[in-house]
């Protein structure tokens, strides 16, 4: 939505919101400002608050930083993706205790000889741990010769773009 703009200059705010079967929920709350240069390219730049409800239940918060150059002919985009405030949830998913009894063992206190064992309970509790990870990505578009001319008014574009996420404790993801 714009929040101010003249000829050439736009600042605008963005929210939006997805969830999904598994009871995860998200909201990105965003500004942005793009500029028109006089050859034809635009220039922008956006940031949002990124704020994620994980199927799981654990809150994780984001920034997201973006650029971008929007040409007649090339697009090209880039974010990252900042983690804020705790980065890491445990969440336990299983709980057992184990009971050892050691040999039998003759003692002698004082004047008296016992016999004593000892008892060793084992406590184990297993933990599904969620973590954010920081990360970019990056695309380039191009517009395609199909449908030009007068009689279309339709751009078709094909883009082509990365990504990496990487976390401590975890295996990186990257692809195309």
């Amino acid at each position: 939505a714009p929040v101010w703009q003249n000829s050439d200059s736009l600042l605008f705010f963005d929210v939006r919101a997805s969830f999904d079967n598994h009871h995860a929920r998200e909201g990105n709350f965003g500004l942005g400002f793009r500029h028109m240069l006089d050859n034809g390219w635009n220039l922008g730049g956006y940031g949002y608050l990124d704020v994620r409800r994980s199927s799981l239940g654990n809150d994780f918060y984001q920034t997201t930083l973006g650029v971008e150059a929007l040409g007649e002919t090339f697009d090209f985009r880039a974010n990252a993706y900042l983690p804020i405030g705790k980065r890491e949830k445990w969440q336990a998913t299983s709980t057992s205790v184990s009971t050892t009894l050691s040999a039998p063992e003759a003692v002698l206190t004082g004047t008296s000889l016992a016999i004593q064992r000892q008892v060793l309970d084992t406590v184990t509790t297993n933990y599904l741990i969620e973590r954010a990870m920081a990360g970019f990505d990056a695309e380039i578009g191009a517009r395609l010769p199909v449908f030009s001319g007068d009689d279309f008014k339709l751009d078709v574009k094909a883009f082509a773009g990365g990504y990496h996420f990487a976390a401590d404790g975890m295996r990186d993801i990257s692809g195309p």
